[in-house]
């Protein structure tokens, strides 16, 4: 299946959870790209992902470096802590 049609899916469901829910919040898709390359967080963007978040800091300065001439594109760092 096409990264379109996944996308599409899960904004689909999505509505559907808000709507079952009473919900009417925007919602914002983050696409985690831990070990994806830039080719395909480019196809990402192309087919409607405009937010990457990333947990490696690492590959988080490559990546953001290298997209940030995507001026529509929103970036995120996340930490994940453990108690």
């Amino acid at each position: 299946m096409e990264l379109k049609n996944k996308l599409e899916i899960v904004k689909n469901n999505i509505s559907l959870a808000q709507k079952r829910a009473g919900l009417y919040n925007d919602i914002e898709i983050v696409a985690v790209t831990k070990t994806h390359s830039f080719n395909i967080i480019k196809k990402a963007y192309d087919v409607g992902f405009f937010s990457i978040g990333e947990n490696k800091v690492q590959e988080a300065l490559n990546k953001f470096e290298s997209l940030y001439s995507v001026r529509r594109f929103k970036f995120d760092f996340q930490v994940i802590i453990l108690c």
